[in-house]
């Protein structure tokens, strides 16, 4: 297996875990663990599109870490607790 397949895996389960974690609402959109994951898994795809030359992936990872980035940045500047922002399934009803 190449070092761009397991990158590929590795990057993808912590965005599928960052999205389970949301689904059974175990974390909101605004937790920092939400956004570091996010974050964390598309960097590690970006690298693995960039091995693989997958141009493609290449810009819709670096926009999916930059925004979930942006997240976690804004809040620690601001001071604000990301998750009032957010709406979570038990907000929406």
């Amino acid at each position: 297996m190449s070092l761009a397949s397991i990158g590929s895996l590795g990057g993808g389960a912590l965005i599928l875990a960052a999205f389970i974690a949301l689904q059974l609402g175990r974390v909101d959109a605004g937790d920092r663990r939400y956004l570091a994951l996010n974050a964390g898994g598309a960097v590690v795809l970006v690298a693995s599109a960039l091995l693989a030359q997958l141009w493609g992936f290449v810009v819709l990872n670096v926009v999916w870490a930059g925004a979930s980035a942006w997240g976690l940045v804004h809040g620690r500047v601001h001071g604000e607790d990301l998750r009032k922002h957010s709406t979570s399934p038990s907000q929406r009803n």
